[in-house]
């Protein structure tokens, strides 16, 4: 095992320092003589299959965690395998918990590597030295394409020096343990920008607050994106406090179900006080009552913008006015939309109509309109869709999107005559449309009408029928799902026999990877996956039955959510198998009851150090069972596995009493707390939470630092 180097910019040399916590006599070679260790543990053959296996599946990065764990049985080992970039950023800028950047470079062919991996990095107080004391970026370089790579990844990130050093160790000298420390002045301004563009620019404000005027001459030119998603109380109040808003290009403001207050709050302590005139991006999330007032009021003084979102709002009430440089709009809203049509630059709109007021005879659009998407939630008459799109001459692309199980798709020739009539210039046309299935001539007869030549030569715009039962009960018997292809949805839900019968336009049924756009698979029905996902890269899984993730590992290697439903079922080996195949999971929303089974009842010491490093978010649903609520004996099981990474936790109590306090104590990088306890358990004396309540608990929070929530859903603690 080599020793630490320590890469001094100023003198441009490497300093080799030996490290004594590590290995006093690292600098020494090693006599492979004195280990009786026989023929060399790569001769195994199944070793050597399970490494050459890994090498193919993975980048020379991301397969080290499974040369860890599968070949070595290490598990408990804190590892970046991202971009060395990000871990240089993790090492310089985490100022709540900053390390030392050390470089693990592995060579699977060296016998110095197996005797490290096998009988040195197992040591319980060397993986606790690694963990606690250095940000460790891993990177297997057997192969001489990655060291290739490698070299050329260090010489852009650090510098020419040490590749140049690297050049000197034979095999027999890996693996290599690499320490480096750096001064930040001597970095070049590019490679702060391009450290930048791996920091959301919260962190980057925060990390640099303490140094000199040239880097915060650097902050403010390079730091106009903000996303206030995650954020808590104490960045929030620090970047508002020292951080000029006039100069801010992006912004983006959620609510859902983990802050359902935070746009109350922010349009009340920020928005309505601070200037954003220079904004060209806002993103906000649903609007009600006073805050939509407030927000209205303000929003024609934002001349600046190009894109504006907004989630959910009831334009009854609103008034025609122009963004003059507005061309992107995404919302929901009611039928009520008139007040857009004065937008006189909009070029793409987005609208979801997700809720109903009052009922509108007609809808009107800004004429300059070249990209339209429609998306129902709701009941709505497609005569009045139509009707409004008659005047759009100059569309490009046209999407309609129908979530609820509706009316028969329109015949295709109906459109076929109002594109050639009223928007010729039409490119791209995208449909989804889900209904009570027809019989198989009135199928037959809606695909012909589909497949003239104006849809087949054309225009090249195919389509595809799915037949299927609904799985959960049978009150609309079977459905059927009409859509363009590709699948134009990022939401595909598994049904019964969702793919046994289907029927499409394609001249010759050779399309493949129909799903490749997917983020978000819901199984309802088992199935194991056809040709058709090859390329799917599943971001967010919900299962609501038997889910064998064997059989889906090639797509679920992005995933980042999971979410097991009321009635999903996966065993401990195919859960410990997503687990050790889905490096960026971060969330995880399921039962107390299924979570107490899929560990072992904790016990599982593999899983729960998965679920330790990887869950920042975990939400234990009670479904209104009282028995999936928590006691304290239940907390103190379930907090020391997720305390150190976990920022949101929902979660049901049978009391808060002792259990509140207990939480806010043990979880040390919690950003948000809902909690809510089943009327089972609540007192006719409970009171609402205040937070006289909090201070009294003696946790570390009170005004200044917390805000809580009440409502009928439970009570928020936004820390």
């Amino acid at each position: 095992m080599q020793s630490c180097i320590t890469l001094n910019q100023e003198e441009s040399n490497l300093i080799y320092n030996s490290d004594p916590e590590i290995d006093p006599y690292a600098n020494e070679p090693i006599d492979i003589a004195q280990y009786n260790i026989g023929e060399p543990i790569i001769d195994s053959p199944s070793m050597r299959e399970q490494y050459d296996e890994l090498a193919k599946r993975y980048t020379a990065s991301e397969r080290m965690p499974h040369i860890f764990n599968k070949l070595y049985e290490i598990y408990v080992l804190n590892i970046c395998t991202s971009e060395l970039e990000i871990a240089l950023v993790q090492s310089l800028f985490d100022y709540e918990n900053p390390r030392s950047l050390a470089m693990y470079l592995h060579h699977e062919r060296s016998i110095g590597t197996h005797l490290f991996c096998s009988n040195t990095l197992p040591n319980s107080n060397i993986v606790d030295y690694l963990n606690q004391n250095f940000v460790l970026w891993v990177y297997d370089r057997t192969d001489d394409v990655d060291y290739k790579s490698l070299q050329t990844t260090i010489q852009q990130c650090i510098g020419d020096s040490i590749v140049q050093e690297l050049s000197l160790f034979n095999i027999d000298a890996y693996p290599l343990l690499i320490c480096l420390s750096f001064h930040l002045g001597n970095f070049p301004n590019e490679l702060f920008v391009q450290i930048f563009s791996y920091l959301t620019s919260i962190d980057t404000i925060i990390a640099f607050s303490n140094l000199n005027n040239h880097f915060q001459c650097l902050v403010f030119t390079y730091c106009q994106t903000f996303d206030l998603i995650s954020i808590n109380k104490k960045k929030c109040d620090f970047i508002f406090q020292f951080h000029e808003t006039n100069q801010w290009k992006s912004l983006r403001i959620p609510n859902n179900d983990q802050r359902p207050f935070w746009i109350d709050y922010f349009m009340e302590n920020y928005f309505s006080i601070k200037n954003f005139s220079q904004l060209q991006t806002l993103s906000i999330g649903q609007l009600n009552g006073r805050t939509q007032q407030l927000f209205f009021s303000l929003l024609p003084s934002l001349i600046n913008l190009i894109s504006l979102s907004i989630d959910s709002l009831c334009g009854k009430e609103i008034l025609p006015f122009d963004l003059p440089k507005l061309q992107k709009f995404v919302f929901g809203s009611c039928e009520n939309i008139d007040w857009i049509k004065n937008f006189s630059r909009i070029e793409t709109i987005e609208y979801t109509i997700n809720h109903f007021c009052e009922k509108k005879n007609k809808l009107i659009w800004p004429l300059t309109i070249k990209n339209l998407k429609i998306v129902f939630m709701v009941d709505t008459d497609y005569s009045l869709i139509l009707d409004s799109l008659v005047h759009l001459s100059q569309l490009i692309t046209l999407e309609i999107y129908e979530m609820r199980i509706g009316k028969v798709p329109l015949n295709g020739q109906r459109w076929e005559d109002l594109i050639r009539s009223s928007f010729p210039l039409l490119k791209t046309f995208k449909f989804y449309f889900i209904f009570r299935s027809l019989t198989s001539q009135e199928l037959k007869r809606l695909i012909v009408s589909y497949s003239t030549p104006f849809y087949i030569k054309e225009k090249q715009w195919f389509v595809y029928c799915n037949i299927f039962a609904n799985s959960k009960n049978n009150r609309y018997g079977k459905l059927g799902i009409f859509y363009t292809l590709p699948y134009p949805m990022e939401t595909l839900t598994i049904y019964k026999n969702s793919f046994k019968k289907t029927i499409s336009n394609l001249p010759i049924n050779n399309y493949f990877n129909i799903y490749a756009n997917i983020k978000t698979l819901i199984f309802e029905n088992y199935i194991t996956p056809n040709h058709n996902f090859n390329k799917t890269k599943i971001i967010n899984l919900v299962i609501n039955t038997q889910f064998e993730s064997i059989y889906w590992l090639h797509a679920l290697t992005k995933l980042e959510q999971l979410h097991i439903d009321l009635f999903g079922f996966i065993s401990m080996e195919q859960f410990q198998i997503l687990l050790d195949n889905a490096p960026y999971l971060y969330l995880l929303s399921l039962r107390k009851s299924q979570l107490i089974r899929l560990t072992d009842n904790w016990n599982d010491v593999h899983i729960c150090n998965h679920l330790s490093q990887k869950v920042r978010v975990l939400k234990l649903h009670s479904y209104k069972n009282p028995l999936e609520c928590l006691n304290r004996h239940e907390l103190e099981r379930i907090l020391p596995i997720f305390e150190t990474k976990c920022e949101y936790l929902s979660l049901g109590l049978q009391t808060t009493t002792n259990t509140i306090d207990y939480i806010l104590s043990r979880m040390s990088a919690l950003n948000y707390l809902h909690v809510f306890v089943h009327e089972k358990f609540r007192l006719p004396i409970t009171k609402t939470l205040t937070m006289e309540w909090l201070e009294k608990q003696q946790t570390q929070f009170n005004h200044s630092n917390c805000i809580i929530i009440n409502n009928v859903h439970g009570n928020y603690f936004w820390l």
